[in-house]
């Protein structure tokens, strides 16, 4: 074993460019490519409630190269559900390196804890398609909860034209420049998604500003829809990217959600339709976006009418870091 540090990370040049190299492994390994430039590192932002001081550890070899990632995100005002990420390269995989980076994940993510109430039941989640994990989460007491699914559609040809029933029209943020709305219409459809926890209108709004300051080469505001009916009531909602994070050819959807009281008239569907038209207009050859396998709105059903197909596995691990009172949706 070579010699091995651990440190967090830091936002200097030279840290900046070895996590840049290793996440274009990660992503290289999964999907065959990355799209992102370094100053894209979603990492480097200035994300509220996320600190690399505190949030991040690598391992670094004695020429500096970056052999592994451990990350903690809380970002929620309730976060009863840490995400922590990993990623080690596949020569170190099963090696210490790994151990020590996700028992540093976990110690950090029962920090979570001071910021809860005290009956809030806390659980840890890991995401990973990567099977060479399985020993060690199992190690340390992880189990899949649930798995998400990535779905790909290919524009072979034309997409079928969205066909709205007329009393509904679409606005987009280039012609409604209030990002705050978007978010709203979202958050409210996915109070029955899995996991779904309430928090700060404002801070998720941030958040959502710092990805498009971020990531602004990839942001369009006609790729942001809002369906609205004959009062102008919101309906339902899609917020897309004009190229994913691994493939310039392949536009990215974030949200398709439809508030509760509009479902089953073919809004979701519709807006698919329309975001697909946009898309093979502007070129792209496919569009993809993640989905919960057990979503409980029947989101996979919507997605293989649409024409979208799976293309990989992700489980979901989770360990109970707290027994108590389950904040989030579930059920």
């Amino acid at each position: 074993m070579p010699d091995i540090s651990y440190r967090p990370l830091t936002a200097n040049a030279t840290d900046k460019q070895a996590y840049h190299v290793l996440v274009r492994e990660e992503y290289t390994e999964l999907y065959g490519s990355m799209q992102q430039s370094v100053d894209e590192l979603r990492v480097f932002a200035e994300i509220l409630q996320f600190d690399l001081a505190t949030d991040t550890q690598v391992a670094v070899l004695a020429d500096g190269t970056l052999t592994g990632v451990a990350e903690v995100w809380a970002l929620s005002d309730t976060p009863v559900h840490p995400q922590i990420r990993l990623y080690v390269l596949p020569a170190h995989r099963e090696s210490e390196i790994s151990e020590t980076l996700l028992s540093w994940a976990l110690e950090r993510a029962v920090h979570v804890i001071d910021r809860l109430p005290d009956e809030a039941r806390v659980v840890a989640e890991l995401r990973t398609p990567f099977a060479d994990f399985d020993v060690l989460l199992d190690k340390h007491n992880f189990s899949v909860h649930h798995t998400h699914s990535r779905k790909r559609i290919d524009f072979d040809s034309k997409p079928p034209e969205a066909n709205f029933p007329t009393r509904y029209q679409l606005v987009t943020m280039r012609e409604h420049p209030r990002l705050i709305d978007f978010v709203r219409v979202y958050r409210t459809a996915f109070r029955t998604m899995r996991g779904f926890v309430e928090d700060a209108l404002e801070n998720r709004v941030a958040r959502w500003q710092k990805d498009i300051d971020v990531h602004n080469d990839y942001f369009d505001p006609s790729y942001f829809v809002l369906v609205r009916d004959a009062q102008g009531n919101d309906a339902a909602v899609l917020m897309a990217w004009t190229t994913s994070r691994e493939n310039s050819d392949e536009a990215w959807i974030s949200i398709v959600g439809t508030l509760p009281e509009y479902r089953r008239q073919g809004l979701a569907r519709n807006l698919l339709y329309h975001a697909f038209n946009r898309f093979y207009e502007d070129g792209k050859k496919a569009a993809a976006l993640t989905v919960d396998d057990d979503s409980l709105t029947g989101a996979n059903d919507l997605y293989s009418k649409v024409g979208m197909r799976t293309v990989q596995t992700i489980r979901v691990y989770a360990r109970e870091l707290r027994a108590g009172v389950e904040y989030s949706v579930q059920a």
